[in-house]
């Protein structure tokens, strides 16, 4: 049994095509070389600015059979020759809307994809029918009230990261504390930045010796207690220099003084709290050094990820120096975006001009670039004072930069050489060891 369907532009009968019902690859075009165009153009609903694009004839003509106006038929599916895509989309372009009901399959997916940008993203809309098409749908019964609610739920082609201010707000309101991240375990900290807070970048400088590394594995040791998975990366420390530092945090004792006793607690520790570590030093390519951030994040849930030290991981002439370190520290704000963790990235300052000299933002060496791309900068200031009033003296830890709250400000912290461990500063009153930063 044949089916002869009339192809109809303009008024005028273009072509027939026979086809077989019971063999659908069974077709007979008159007259031969005849122009192709879409199927289903008369008669036309001009004043209806909706268009429904299907795959075949018989698509087009179940979808007349459920009420829909204006559906038609690419000529050849989805697939056809290039001298044919401009005639096809001169005729759909009276339309505001375009449904792209093409077959519910991999390959109908695939021409939907293919066609959305030349009709124009923004008027197409994605129609995912309950069976292969609509010829299948009307056979199988399915009625017309669930096609028309199909319809009116058809997905639109926006850009993946466009939202709606009504869903960032829902965003803001499931975050923990509502934009306040969770504690650091510095109450000091706390109280000027909010926390330590998912995709964010805090950049932490000071001068060599002053303690940087030592301050950013204590953020990591309390990552790990608060229950964050942990990437540790240190270009310029070996990776047992790392753990044994680590070690005497988790025991509270020098490592160099454990007992079997203290192995037991860091291993107890280490397996409740499991972390990695990137065991190579100096230059890191950017490249690598993303591969490892996101297989991590992926693999294993990372969310804080610990960077020590930019400087290190560039190697650049010195006149190329300021670009590489804007283009590694993009690189990591790619990270942070693609992954969501947080990023405690250590920098070097430049060379103060003085003793006296305070480390501050402007003392980050190199790039403008990483303070700006920095959502939090903080830095760790000695104390000029150390030697004369002995080790006890409290670290000032400055807060330079808060993207998040706008809070600046500072706080002081205790510093046990034994443990290793930075601890909230405990005022000692009038006759205390005071020192001036």
């Amino acid at each position: 049994v044949m089916v002869s369907m009339t192809y109809i532009l303009d008024d005028n009968v273009v072509m027939f095509k026979n086809r077989d019902i019971a063999d659908k690859k069974a077709i007979f075009r008159e007259p031969a070389g005849a122009q192709s165009t879409l199927f289903g153009l008369q008669p036309l609903e001009t004043s209806y600015p909706i268009a429904i694009l299907t795959e075949g004839e018989f698509d087009a003509g179940a979808a007349a059979s459920y009420g829909l106006k204006n559906a038609f038929s690419l000529p050849n599916g989805w697939t056809m020759a290039p001298e044919v895509i401009p005639e096809v989309l001169r005729q759909l372009e009276p339309f505001e809307v375009v449904l792209l009901a093409l077959d519910n399959d991999k390959d109908g997916e695939a021409g939907a994809t293919l066609w959305a940008p030349k009709l124009g993203l923004a008027r197409c809309r994605r129609v995912k029918l309950p069976k292969k098409d609509f010829n299948d749908c009307l056979v199988s019964g399915i009625p017309d009230t669930e096609i028309f609610k199909l319809i009116e739920g058809a997905s639109d082609y926006r850009p993946s990261h466009l939202k709606d201010l009504s869903e960032v707000y829902e965003d803001l309101l499931r975050e923990d504390g509502h934009g306040r991240g969770r504690p650091s375990g510095f109450s000091g900290l706390d109280r000027i930045l909010g926390g330590i807070r998912p995709g964010e970048v805090t950049v932490l400088v000071g001068e060599t010796g002053s303690g940087k590394t030592t301050l950013g594995l204590n953020f990591v040791h309390k990552a790990m207690k608060s229950g964050d998975h942990v990437l540790i990366v240190s270009s310029e420390m070996s990776p047992t220099r790392v753990m044994s530092k680590l070690a005497s945090m988790i025991a509270g004792v020098d490592y160099l003084a454990h007992t079997e006793g203290h192995r037991s607690t860091v291993r107890a520790f280490m397996a409740q709290h499991p972390a990695y570590l990137l065991a190579v030093q100096g230059y890191i390519k950017e490249s690598d050094m993303r591969e490892v951030v996101e297989y991590c994040a992926e693999r294993f849930g990372v969310n804080f990820v610990f960077l020590d030290h930019l400087h290190f991981f560039v190697q650049a002439a010195p006149d190329q120096e300021r670009q590489a370190l804007e283009s590694y520290m993009r690189a990591i704000v790619g990270m942070k975006l693609k992954t969501a963790a947080h990023i405690l990235l250590v920098v070097h300052p430049r060379a103060t001009k003085t003793d006296t000299e305070k480390i501050g933002m402007a003392s980050i060496k190199g790039a403008s670039g990483i303070k700006q791309d920095a959502d939090n900068v903080l830095s760790v200031c000695r104390s000029f004072e150390k030697d004369r009033l002995g080790s006890d003296v409290p670290v000032m830890v400055k807060v330079h930069k808060n993207r998040f709250a706008g809070e600046v400000g500072h706080f002081k912290l205790d510093f046990s050489p034994d443990g290793q461990r930075y601890t909230d500063h405990v005022s000692v009153g009038q006759d205390g060891k005071e020192a001036e930063f």
